[in-house]
């Protein structure tokens, strides 16, 4: 089982989480959690809808710091393949489009990126930090004709 991680002010829990519910599929966590079902330890960005719309609310926030973005480790080789290449292209693009403000400063990648510039940015960008989860529950009846 994956153990929930939380971190504040430099302390770090590890919690066992038993329940009559154990998923693998953050859409179905997500799903689970709006109907009641307990609590969903998930990507931040998995819930975001939910809890916009109110049919979530985030818990223990004060223990899951900023996303502090992806990592995604890689051998740095001069010759990367074309594959990885042309991912740490696409990489770079959503990353660039997601910093950008407005749309008219968002910036294309060009054709003819070199991998090399990408290692300084990139490197070790995928795996997700433990505060990039949130947890999150079904807002109970007071919440909701509160508008919390």
């Amino acid at each position: 089982m994956y153990r929930w991680e939380f971190e504040r002010y430099g302390q770090s829990l590890k919690a066992d989480v038993a329940g009559p519910v154990t998923l693998d599929n953050l859409g179905l966590m997500v799903d689970a959690a709006t109907k009641g079902l307990g609590l969903a330890y998930v990507a931040a960005e998995t819930a975001r809808a939910e809890i916009a719309k109110g049919r979530l609310v985030a818990v223990l926030d004060e223990w899951t710091p900023p996303f502090s973005g992806w990592r995604l480790y890689y051998p740095g080789n001069r010759l990367v393949p074309a594959a990885l290449r042309a991912f740490l292209d696409v990489l770079k693009a959503v990353e660039r489009e997601r910093k950008a403000p407005t749309p008219s400063r968002r910036r294309k990648q060009p054709a003819d990126a070199d991998a090399d510039d990408h290692a300084d940015d990139l490197k070790e960008r995928s795996r997700p930090h433990r505060s990039s989860r949130r947890c999150v529950r079904r807002p109970s009846p007071c919440e909701k004709s509160q508008g919390l």
